[in-house]
C-alpha cells in the first residue's frame, strides 16, 4: 500500500521472484482490522472483530458501563469460578489483549483484571507470569517484563 504505483509495482515484482505473491485488490480486512477509506484518508477499525468476540463471549445483549473492571478482584487458582470453559475463556482473554493493542482505552482493564501485571501479586505463589514484546519492524516499541 502507498501513493507511488511504480514503486508498489517494483517491491511486487520483487517479492514475486521470491514467494508466490497474488493481489488481493484494494484492502478492506487485515488481521481483524476493517480498512475505511475515504476523501479524507484511511480509517482503521475493529468494529467487526469487537462485534464478533462479544458474540463468542456471549455479551452481545449486554448493556455498556464506563468501566469493565472490578477494582477489588485478586484472582486465584483455588478460587472457584463460573466459567465452564477454560478454553473460551482464553480465547476471549487473547482477544481482548489483541483488541487492546489499538484500543487503548481498554488496555489497563484488559491487562488490570486478565494478567498479572503487579510485581508478586498472584496470591497462589507470589510470582509474577505476564510479558510481552511488541515490535515494528526491527524496533522495539514495547518490553511488558517483571523479573
Amino acid at each position: 500500500m502507498g501513493s507511488d504505483t511504480q514503486l508498489m509495482n517494483n517491491v511486487i515484482a520483487a517479492l514475486h521472484k521470491e514467494f508466490s505473491v497474488k493481489d488481493l485488490g484494494k484492502l478492506s480486512f487485515f488481521l481483524g482490522i476493517e480498512a475505511l477509506f475515504s476523501t479524507d484518508g484511511l480509517y482503521l477499525t475493529q468494529r467487526k472483530y469487537t462485534v464478533e468476540l462479544l458474540k463468542r463471549s456471549k455479551m452481545d445483549k449486554c448493556k455498556s458501563c464506563i468501566t469493565a473492571i472490578s477494582t477489588t478482584s485478586n484472582l486465584s487458582v483455588n478460587d472457584e469460578g463460573d466459567f465452564e470453559d477454560p478454553f473460551l475463556y482464553r480465547s476471549i482473554v487473547g482477544g481482548l489483549q489483541y483488541l487492546s493493542f489499538t484500543r487503548p482505552d481498554i488496555a489497563y482493564s484488559v491487562h488490570q483484571a486478565f494478567s498479572d501485571v503487579d510485581w508478586a501479586g498472584d496470591r497462589d505463589d507470589r510470582r509474577s507470569i505476564s510479558t510481552y514484546c511488541i515490535f515494528l519492524g526491527q524496533n522495539l516499541i514495547s518490553w511488558r517484563c517483571k523479573q
